[in-house]
């Protein structure tokens, strides 16, 4: 089974890091929570984001948002998936191959073969 590149990153980020750094978190019997940003300004009495390190996702009871960290930040920041992986990735210095290397040499390869066949060449 082939794991994507965002796996991989998800893998190496503290989402407890990440969300803690957007708004106030606090354990509870063995659970994180906080209170959700997205409904009610994170201003409820009662916290109802619910934060899985096991599975690194969050869910919230009230409003029912629900992913992981990159679902976050991108939720926070209005960003996209992309940006929202750049950020993650350069916050934690965690290196992204987006294999662009291997379509830049097959694109270069094309383009020579190509030529060769113009030149008449073999």
């Amino acid at each position: 089974m082939k794991v994507g590149k965002n796996e991989l990153l998800l893998k190496k980020i503290d989402i407890l890091a990440v969300i803690g750094d957007y708004i106030d978190i606090e354990q509870r019997n063995g659970m994180w929570w906080g209170r959700c940003p997205f409904h009610a300004g994170g201003k409820e009495r009662t916290p109802a984001l619910r934060i899985c390190t096991e599975s690194k996702l969050y869910y919230c009871f009230a409003c029912e948002k629900s992913g992981n960290v990159i679902d976050f930040v991108m939720e926070m920041d209005r960003i996209t998936s992309l940006e929202a992986v750049n950020k993650l990735a350069i916050k934690y210095s965690a290196h992204i191959d987006y294999g662009l290397k291997n379509e830049v040499s097959r694109l270069l390869n094309i383009l020579i073969s190509k030529m060769k066949k113009c030149l008449g060449l073999k």
